[in-house]
């Protein structure tokens, strides 16, 4: 049973690659269909559990993961579209129908049940059957006008032949068609465990990968190891930029707290002191208000090659306590120290 599943996909996948004349059979075609839903299923499955366990390269890993599977599409695309166009042809349907996939939904419906259909062997719709029939027709009509002339009581070669394989024929009719059904069948039950473990395996691969997203943003958030830290110490040329940046916050709403508005009035960037004019406006603001920090957590980081100099730039987000609101403190690099150049309310999520 393995070597004809091979062979069936070796067929509709390999050797008729570009081929989009011939026919193929429904069950041969949702064979082949479920072998590469359970293909991607199995990536898909094998890829999330490899970020999950491995959470210090999950960029990279899915990284890989997209890049293989773009590859596999377009490395199935074209096959795919030829297997489309014979199961098509087999159904009695025109190829053109596969146009039918660029409309949503009642579009695909009706491929779908084109696809369904059972075969139409005999349909002499397409040239190529045509010219089968009238090749079939014609050795039918050679065969017919070079028969012996005999007497009615001649029997060829042939006709002997026939009335003796006849006889093991009745014999053996009732089992070979037993072994037929049966042979039908299992491909049958194949397609569906593909279709089901496949749907499973991407499911569960894809469930994978969005818990292990959301442990990586956590890690990143609270400058924890991740992939996505050490990735923003790369795109900052320091590994100690975002710690120094959250010490900076740090100091700057401690020093609110604690009413010491020169020190925090040192950590802002020389256009966050012009945009108040003087310190006495800013302090006039910001004492008015509640600097309870309950959480500083990294927002992004940025580097600009457009500035002259280069300058990288960073964003918390700083959550208070009580019912305050959210407040997003974006940050530059001098060179010598970060500094802040902008504290507004959070955008939510």
């Amino acid at each position: 049973m393995k070597e004809n599943i091979y062979s069936i996909l070796y067929n509709e996948l390999v050797l008729n690659y570009a081929n989009g004349k011939g026919r193929t059979n429904r069950r041969d075609f949702w064979l082949t269909k479920a072998s590469i839903v359970f293909l991607y299923g199995c990536i898909t499955l094998l890829m999330g559990l490899v970020a999950v366990f491995t959470p210090n390269h999950f960029i990279y890993v899915v990284g890989f993961e997209k890049g293989l599977l773009v590859c596999l599409t377009l490395l199935l695309c074209l096959p795919m579209i030829m297997l489309m166009a014979r199961r098509l042809r087999d159904s009695n349907n025109s190829r053109e129908l596969l146009v039918l996939i660029l409309v949503p939904i009642l579009g695909w419906l009706l491929l779908i049940f084109f696809f369904c259909k059972k075969s139409q062997p005999y349909a002499l719709n397409t040239e190529t059957d045509s010219n089968v029939g009238t090749v079939s027709n014609a050795e039918s009509a050679s065969n017919t006008e070079f028969a012996p002339d005999s007497d009615p009581g001649y029997i060829s070669g042939g006709d002997f032949v026939s009335e003796v394989a006849s006889e093991h024929h009745s014999v053996s009719a009732s089992v070979s068609g037993a072994e037929s059904v049966a042979a039908h069948n299992v491909p049958i039950i194949i397609t569906i465990a593909l279709l089901a473990v496949g749907s499973i395996c991407n499911y569960l691969g894809m469930s994978l990968v969005d818990r292990a997203y959301e442990r990586e943003l956590s890690a990143y958030a609270a400058l924890q190891p991740s992939s996505f830290t050490t990735k923003a110490a790369i795109e900052l040329r320091n590994p100690q930029a975002t710690a120094d940046g959250r010490k900076v916050i740090e100091l700057y709403f401690d020093a609110l707290a604690k009413g010491d508005y020169r020190t925090a009035y040192r950590q802002l960037a020389p256009r966050e002191m012009e945009r108040y004019g003087d310190f006495e406006t800013w302090k006039n603001k910001v004492n008015k208000q509640n600097y309870a920090v309950e959480n500083i957590s990294l927002d992004f980081v940025y580097r600009s090659e457009d500035d002259e100099p280069i300058k990288e730039y960073m964003s918390y987000v700083v959550t208070f306590k009580g019912n305050r609101r959210s407040m997003a403190v974006n940050m530059y690099y001098t060179g010598t120290a970060w500094v802040i150049y902008s504290v507004k309310p959070a955008e939510k999520e």
